[in-house]
């Protein structure tokens, strides 16, 4: 029973529950709105359009999913990039799949997934190890998956 206890991990479980508070929070003060307000008017001067915008929210998500869980990621990134399609006036499904995608996209540490952390205590992998052979995996990942959103969606 004690055994049982201690293998709840409450920092993952405190994480992902205050991911979903601030992703209400995002929603409900209008922070996610400004935000994607101003992303897509930088995304207008600057001419990458959707694209740029859908983009800037792979890299967002991903980015998040190597600090914290894939789950928190999303929550925190899924208000944010239904903002910036409904901004730029444009389907939110590829930003919803930019965000699964990311949020699932998690090599370079071993904080995306449970998964990950107990790999690396069991074959006693240190951080540089996932640097170093996430990063060709991640890189050819986030090619192809933002390839494949601009090619069904944006072409």
């Amino acid at each position: 029973e004690q055994e049982a206890r201690d293998a709840i991990k409450w920092d993952v479980i405190v994480t992902i529950a205050a991911a979903f508070g601030m992703s209400k929070a995002l929603q409900n003060s209008g922070v996610a709105g400004i935000i994607a307000e101003r992303l897509v008017s930088l995304a207008k001067v600057s001419g990458t359009g959707r694209v740029g915008l859908l983009t800037a929210v792979y890299f967002a998500t991903f980015l998040i999913s190597n600090v914290v869980t894939n789950n928190a990621a999303a929550a925190l990134m899924f208000p944010i990039a239904y903002a910036f399609a409904d901004a730029a006036g444009v389907d939110v499904m590829p930003f919803a799949l930019a965000v699964a995608f990311a949020a699932s996209g998690s090599f370079l540490t071993p904080y995306g997934y449970a998964t990950n952390l107990i790999v690396q205590n069991l074959g006693s992998y240190t951080r540089g190890d996932y640097l170093r052979f996430g990063l060709p995996i991640t890189v050819t990942y986030s090619v192809g998956i933002l390839l494949m959103l601009h090619t069904v969606y944006f072409a």
